[in-house]
């Protein structure tokens, strides 16, 4: 039996990258998913990847930074589906700013990375709730934990999502719902095929990763779906980073000196 079959998954931020690549792997695992996203949702090709019926998948246009549109996208849930047992999010704005940042960079990083989060769980608590054994998972990264230069905005969201988390793990443990982070490192994506060629990505970051590789949006996505599985019923308030040891990899690299 496919470990999602009969249960249902909010994605935010489903239309590319890491969340289709999440949107995928529930479909392929059996579970209804809706996704929210400012982006249209090619549903036909995601549930074509996936194997499934494009009844399997239904999307609402709307930013996590809204409450209502938070509310509509767990309502579609409810409606389509009846349930909610899996909460994935994943949207994120990536505006990156320090000292030249302005009020509107900050208000923009936050009220999507940070409050988009918050947003959503107040929306899906109650049949999170009512599943009996609900997963949150937070998608953060690993630059919560190493500085970047320039990068104040972006990176402080993460490093609070990696906060909160734990307090809503905390706070929501006693309705039987567990709460997560992933933290992916350096992961090939679209975005990132539009400002870079993937040969001088590779060669710039695989020296600085024990692993002789970049991340792949399967390799976030599946540790989404571990932590919203069985597999993961005893696990809260943790991160798992999926980064290939680059947070783990001290400032001398590969080289021993000594």
């Amino acid at each position: 039996m496919r470990r999602f079959e009969d249960r249902v998954a909010v994605v935010t931020g489903g239309a590319s990258g890491i969340g289709a690549a999440a949107v995928r792997e529930f479909l392929r695992e059996g579970a209804g998913v809706v996704v929210i996203d400012l982006e249209p949702v090619d549903r036909e090709s995601l549930t074509g990847a996936a194997g499934c019926s494009p009844g399997a998948l239904r999307s609402v246009r709307g930013s996590v930074a809204e409450p209502a549109d938070c509310r509509k996208a767990v309502d579609e849930a409810l409606n389509a589906f009846g349930r909610v047992d899996c909460l994935v999010n994943n949207a994120a704005s990536f505006v990156i700013a320090s000292l030249d940042g302005a009020k509107e960079d900050w208000e923009a990083s936050w009220s999507t990375n940070v409050m988009g989060a918050v947003n959503m769980v107040k929306a899906a608590l109650d049949p999170l709730a009512e599943a009996g054994s609900g997963a949150i998972v937070n998608v953060a990264s690993v630059v919560a934990v190493v500085a970047k230069p320039g990068a104040w905005t972006y990176h402080s969201t993460k490093g609070a999502l990696l906060s909160v988390t734990m307090c809503m793990a905390l706070d929501l443990g006693v309705h039987g719902i567990r709460v997560n982070t992933v933290s992916p490192g350096w992961t090939w994506t679209e975005a990132t095929a539009e400002v870079m060629d993937r040969r001088t990505y590779e060669d710039y970051l695989i020296p600085r990763m024990m692993l002789p590789r970049v991340g792949e949006t399967i390799d976030v996505a599946r540790a989404v779906l571990f932590l919203c599985s069985d597999d993961a019923s005893f696990i809260t308030g943790t991160d798992l980073k999926v980064d290939g040891g680059y947070s783990a990899m001290g400032p001398e690299g590969k080289s021993n000196p000594f």
